[in-house]
C-alpha cells in the first residue's frame, strides 16, 4: 500500500497543477516517512505551481513542517522556489538549519550552479551558529564545494 501511494504521489506532482499543491502537502502529516518525502519532493518537482506551498511550510510554527519546506525548495526546478532556502539556512531551529544545508545536495541539475548565492550564508553557519552540529554540516557543505 506505501508503494501505490508512493507512486500516485510521484504522478500527482508530474501532472499537478496549483490545485494538487495542497493535496501533497497533506502527506507531510502522514505516519511513513516514505510519503513525507515523497510529498515533500513531488512539491519541489512541482516547480513555481507550487511555491506559495513552499513558502507557507517554510514559515509554518511546526519545525518539521519547516524541514519538509527545505527540502521542497531544494527540489525545485524554478530559482524563485529555490530562494526559499535563504530562509531555511537562517531558521531559529537547528533541525530546520540542519535540513536545508542536507537539501543543498538536493538542487537539481539546471539550478546547481545557482547554489552559488547560497555559500555566505554557508559560511556563516561553519563560523558562528551556535549549534556544534550546524557547524559541522556547514563546513563539510562547504568542503565538498559545488558553489
Amino acid at each position: 500500500e506505501p508503494e501505490v501511494a508512493h507512486a500516485a504521489l510521484t504522478a500527482l506532482a508530474q501532472l499537478g497543477s496549483a490545485e494538487d499543491a495542497p493535496r501533497l502537502a497533506a502527506f507531510l502529516e502522514d505516519r511513513r516517512a516514505l510519503l513525507r518525502e515523497a510529498a515533500a519532493a513531488g512539491l519541489g518537482r512541482m516547480g513555481p505551481t507550487a511555491r506559495d506551498t513552499v513558502r507557507a511550510l517554510l514559515e509554518d510554527r511546526q519545525a518539521r513542517r519547516r524541514e519538509y519546506g527545505a527540502l521542497a525548495a531544494a527540489q525545485s526546478s524554478d530559482l524563485a522556489t529555490l530562494a526559499l532556502l535563504d530562509g531555511a539556512l537562517k531558521d531559529r531551529a537547528p533541525a530546520v538549519r540542519l535540513s536545508a544545508l542536507r537539501a543543498l545536495n538536493a538542487v537539481q541539475e539546471p539550478l546547481k550552479k545557482d547554489r552559488a548565492r547560497f555559500k555566505p550564508a554557508v559560511a556563516s553557519l561553519a563560523d558562528s551558529d551556535k549549534d556544534p552540529r550546524v557547524r559541522a554540516l556547514a563546513a563539510g557543505v562547504l568542503a565538498a564545494g559545488g558553489f
